[in-house]
């Protein structure tokens, strides 16, 4: 059997894998606002709205990630604890399928497959802590192990087939990664009616049942990757461009895998496993086929990763139950130190991309000042000026303003919404004083929330917008800019610098239109100079902090910054700050 005996679980794993545990509950904590991205914010803002379980599309695995912040909620708890319970929830998951699988099971090669799909391919997903892709697949390492074990009692039994079902309907892709270990194990262990017959008789029950029960927007998907007078992507399998630019992507942003991948491609060659070798090349080639079939995936970005997930199911698992458990105590002790790296490396991609994200929220924090400061709690922004090269204030943007906004009290909720969402919102709804945009295609009566949210009776009202009357004379020595921090952000290849900007003219400095109202940045090191024109935010009136961008200028030594605010072809204040970048 591959698994551990009690007196075999070394002291030294057991303070490493309980210390990253501890590590990722610290993060969870200081990136619980940021992990209130897009899809995060709208479940569980429904799961407080609702007080129970929200799972669309027969995704009943998502309830898992409600349990938490529900139980907080009915303990009374804050707003802003439950959403910090929100974010461990989380991490506590994937705590207790570990300590299920090194404990009661021994088996440490499940209990590193766990860690692997925690930190692997999720520089975005981390900030989603609810994507039931992402459960589905740690819930298939317990399934998994049970498999393995082959002791088939009532009970085992029955938390088999509760697990298939958990993770089939977890997500569509995930009957692929489900596919894949009894495949492999039919590969491996040879065909047993018990308990491959039965597993695969609820495999196929349970896909017959999704494809019958599909909800509006899993069958709109569906019937566009189906339907070649519409979807054309499968042309791009055979396009040199766009297959060099997926080699691109996995060669940059999935190296690791690559490398674990290699790993198991080695192992099953030398151990003479040719079945299984090509069953596991089979359907890792499947799914990218099957991905960039149906989807334009050659891009980095949070949808893809989503994509992409079954890819580091598949060979974390290979990996971990087949070469890891597989080796001699001595390859055990080198593959777990290069887990280690890439878990290491991985926590610090997360980290680089939280500190983008912490931006975004202050971007959005700063938004809601200032609409306090005019006394309004319904508030459009223009998504020219607010985003541009810097932020994705997308469809979420008025649930995560909702959510951020009152955690303070409910007097100071704000329903903040990019214009290009409040144009495209449910022409079906008249909006009115009496009603808030939670999203575009949800508006609800103002004192149809809980009473953690306070709306406003009020119109929405744009934070930018055009002076033709005014000139820059009235501003001019009335405006300071000062740069906030000592060190920029980094994200990928952009620097972003923090501003401080005061207007004392008594009069707003308007924002519009962004080709007259903007913070010219100008970077400089070692020779080379790069200029970007970032638009004001909002309308400047009295206080507000922004932040600018210019890409990063290779080479060494500090960078010169100067940043000047442009309105109508006046220059009316500027800063300069020298940044070391050691």
């Amino acid at each position: 059997m591959n698994h551990l005996s009690t007196n075999k679980i070394s002291r030294s794993k057991e303070i490493l894998f309980h210390g990253y545990f501890i590590f990722m509950f610290v993060m969870a904590y200081q990136f619980f606002k940021e992990r209130l991205y897009a899809d995060s914010s709208y479940y569980i803002f429904n799961t407080i709205d609702s007080g129970f379980f929200v799972t669309p599309h027969q995704r009943i695995v998502l309830a898992i990630s409600e349990i938490v912040p529900l139980f907080f909620f009915y303990l009374g708890a804050s707003l802003k604890l439950i959403l910090v319970a929100w974010s461990l929830g989380h991490v506590l998951f994937y705590y207790a399928v570990f300590l299920v699988a090194f404990y009661k099971f021994r088996n440490e090669g499940a209990a590193l497959a766990i860690i692997l799909l925690n930190v692997i391919g999720q520089t975005w997903l981390y900030f989603s802590p609810m994507l039931e892709i992402c459960y589905g697949a740690a819930l298939l390492i317990i399934f998994k192990i049970l498999l393995d074990e082959n002791k088939l009692t009532r009970w085992r039994w029955f938390w088999m087939i509760i697990l298939e079902i958990f993770i089939l309907t977890s997500h569509p892709e995930n009957f692929v990664i489900f596919f894949f270990v009894i495949g492999y194990d039919m590969l491996k262990n040879g065909f047993r009616k018990n308990p491959h017959m039965w597993l695969l008789l609820v495999f196929i029950t349970t896909m017959i049942f999704k494809t019958q029960t599909f909800s509006e927007y899993e069958g709109s998907k569906i019937n566009f990757m189906t339907d070649t007078h519409q979807n054309h992507l499968y042309e791009n399998l055979w396009n040199k461009s766009y297959l060099s630019d997926l080699w691109s992507l996995f060669r940059i942003h999935y190296f690791d895998l690559l490398l674990l991948f290699i790993f198991t491609l080695v192992f099953l060659i030398r151990r003479k496993k040719m079945m299984r070798f090509i069953f596991f090349v089979g359907v890792i080639a499947g799914v990218i086929i099957l991905v960039n079939a149906t989807n334009f995936a050659r891009d980095y970005s949070r949808y893809n990763e989503s994509l992409y997930y079954p890819l580091v199911s598949i060979i974390a698992i290979a990996f971990s139950f087949e070469v890891y458990l597989a080796v001699t105590n001595k390859w055990k002790s080198v593959l777990l130190a290069v887990c280690i790296i890439i878990a290491g490396f991985r926590i610090s991609e997360i980290r680089n991309n939280g500190n983008y994200l912490s931006l975004r929220v202050q971007q959005i924090e700063g938004l809601i000042r200032s609409a306090h400061e005019i006394n309004h709690g319904k508030c459009i922004v223009n998504i020219e000026n607010a985003e541009r090269e810097r932020w994705f204030l997308n469809w979420s943007c008025p649930i995560e303003s909702i959510l951020l906004s009152s955690m303070n009290t409910p007097d100071s909720t704000v329903s903040l919404i990019p214009n290009e969402e409040f144009n495209a919102i449910d022409t079906g709804v008249q909006l009115t004083e009496n009603k808030a945009i939670i999203r575009r295609w949800e508006i609800r009566d103002n004192e149809d929330v809980l009473p953690f949210f306070g709306f406003r009776k009020e119109n929405y009202f744009p934070l930018n917008s055009v002076d033709s009357i005014a000139t820059p004379e009235i501003f001019l020595g009335k405006i300071n800019l000062v740069f906030n921090s000592d060190k920029p952000g980094v994200f990928i290849d952009r620097l972003f610098f923090s501003l401080s900007l005061t207007n004392s003219s008594g009069m707003s400095l308007t924002s519009m239109p962004v080709e007259t109202c903007y913070l010219k940045t100008i970077c400089e090191r070692a020779g080379n100079r790069i200029e970007s024109d970032i638009p004001l935010d909002i309308d400047l009136r009295s206080n507000y902090n922004q932040t600018v961008t210019c890409p990063a200028i290779g080479g060494s030594g500090a960078i010169e910054v100067t940043t000047k605010l442009i309105w109508k072809g006046v220059e009316l204040a500027s800063a300069s700050r020298r940044f070391d970048m050691k």
